[in-house]
Parts: structure tokens; sequence; C-alpha cells
């Protein structure tokens, strides 16, 4: 299924979904040979294989469930919108370049990698104000035995990013596919995780525990989200600011 592909490269497609069911038995394309453009509000939708938001093109989603029978990937300068119902991809969720995904509410769920890929200079993002991202890896390029990871993840209010937890055992995934949670708060203080909420909240990593995901039960995961600071620290400096100011006063 194609949204947007004219053989004279002019005019742009849209598609519209605001109920009922859509099975598609192989790709979704938003964007071929022009712009895409796809909006869902309610309904039901499901492709066997891929979705492939291309570039210039869009997905927003503000209700209803989209499940990707693949893997979903977003070109450079495409744009992924949640805000209201359930995004699931049974396999990778890839960003190239400078693809932008944002989720107010609602969910992503991820049963394999979530990736970024092919910019060195990490203009990919993610960003996460509501809901939920969930997925089983958090990807990373692997360039001369060196991991690098490529993108940003900016989490603000009631988001939450969680990532199967890292389980070393005799059949275990690299710690950077699977977080635990000291890697986890390494990439926050490295930069990878970023937040635009002032203090007294911060970004942190945390164990948590999911009832049910990919058909296993209680299963770890690492959940990066905003906390307040501890009461004490944010006491300590207001504290601190006032005995600056009683000096400066006195001085």
């Amino acid at each position: 299924m194609f949204v947007g592909s004219d053989v004279n490269g002019i005019n742009p497609g849209t598609f519209d979904m605001s109920g009922g069911t859509l099975d598609v038995g192989d790709d979704i394309t938003v964007g071929d040979t022009v712009m895409g453009t796809m909006t869902m509000s309610n309904g039901a939708a499901s492709t066997a294989d891929d979705f492939i938001l291309n570039t210039k093109s869009s997905l927003t989603m503000t209700g209803g469930t989209l499940r990707v029978g693949d893997r979903l990937t977003t070109a450079g300068n495409a744009n992924l919108f949640v805000d209201g119902g359930e995004l699931t991809v049974d396999d990778d969720f890839f960003l190239f370049g400078d693809a932008r995904a944002t989720v107010d509410s609602g969910s992503i769920i991820v049963h394999d990698k979530l990736r970024f890929d092919d910019d060195v200079l990490r203009t990919g993002k993610m960003t996460i104000n509501g809901g939920v991202v969930r997925s089983n890896e958090f990807g990373y390029v692997d360039v001369s035995d060196v991991h690098i990871l490529r993108g940003i993840v900016e989490i603000n209010g009631s988001g939450a990013y969680q990532v199967e937890a890292f389980n070393p055992g005799p059949i275990s995934s690299s710690p950077v596919s699977q977080l635990s949670v000291p890697y986890a708060q390494q990439l926050i203080a490295d930069g990878y995780f970023i937040t635009s909420e002032l203090a007294p909240l911060s970004l942190v990593a945390t164990s948590i525990v999911v009832p049910e995901f990919d058909g296993r039960t209680n299963v770890a995961f690492t959940q990066i989200s905003l906390v307040p600071e501890p009461a004490s620290a944010t006491g300590l400096l207001l504290t601190g600011g006032l005995l600056l100011r009683r000096r400066d006063l006195l001085s």
C-alpha cells in the first residue's frame, strides 16, 4: 500500500483513518515518489511486513491501533507523532538521519531494537512528553568494535522510556542493547537521554517489572523517567541560596 506515489512526482498523497479495519498483506509506504501524509484517529490497522515512512513524510496517530508485522523505518526528515492509541512493532524500529519521533500520550511498543542509524552527528531525535515507549533493546552502531549510540532521546513530563533489563548469564545480550540501571545512568550523564524540564525534576533510571511483554510475564525492564530530586537536596540548595543572599546583604 502506497500513500504518496505519483509517477510524475507532483501530487502528494494523503490517507486518513478514523475507524474500521485495515489489513495490508505486505508493506505500507508513506511517501514514495512524492510526500505522503497518514493520519489515524481510530480503528485498527496492520501490516504483514514493513511500515516505511520516507523523507518529508509523516504519520500522526491520535487514537486506534497500528501493528507493524516486521520493521518500522523512518527516513531522514520524516516525522512520526503519537498522541494517543498504540503503535506496536514486531521487529525493529529504525530512525535514520534526522528523523523525528514525538510521543505525547499513548504508546510505542517495539519487540526488538529501537535504533538510531547512520548519522554520526546524532541529529535523529525521539521526544517522549507523555505515554510510554518500550523496547526489547536500545540499538547501537558497532564501528570497529566501538559501540556508538547515535541520536538523542528527550524525556519530559510524564513520559517514560523502558528497555528490557540486561541480565548477564550463560546466554545474555550486550549491556548496550539491553540496559542495566548503571549503564542507563551513564547514558543520562553522557547526554544521550536529556530533558527540558527544570529542577527539581531530573532523569533517573529505575528497575521495574512489566506484567507482559513478547509473550512473557513479569519481565524486568529499566525505565528512564523524571522524578523530583530528594527534598533534602532541594532544601540544601534553597538554604544555600538564602545564606548567600544574606551574606550579600550584610557585606
